[in-house]
């Protein structure tokens, strides 16, 4: 018996049935936008996971970009769109 038998997902179905529904949200509210969803085990080294809309460079560029802000304890710039939920 396979996990949809079962009733579970796997990680890759999980991740990208919530990119779809990012992704699906964005293009009801008008938003054109770039987004990435990171998954990870706390506690240490383990298993990391992540689905995304744009291609890998972008996104690899965005999240270094990310990362430097966070290690300078400096305040990540709103997006110029506003979030409606």
């Amino acid at each position: 018996m396979n996990s949809k038998e079962q009733g579970h997902l796997t990680t890759e179905e999980i991740l990208n049935n919530l990119a779809n529904a990012i992704q699906q949200y964005f293009k009801d509210m008008g938003i054109d936008t770039g987004f990435a969803l990171l998954t990870f085990d706390f506690g240490g080294p383990g298993t990391g996971n992540y689905v995304s809309n744009a291609d890998l460079d972008d996104m690899i560029l965005a999240l270094r970009e990310t990362a430097d802000k966070l290690e300078r304890h400096q305040d990540i710039p709103r997006t110029k769109n506003k979030l409606m939920v």
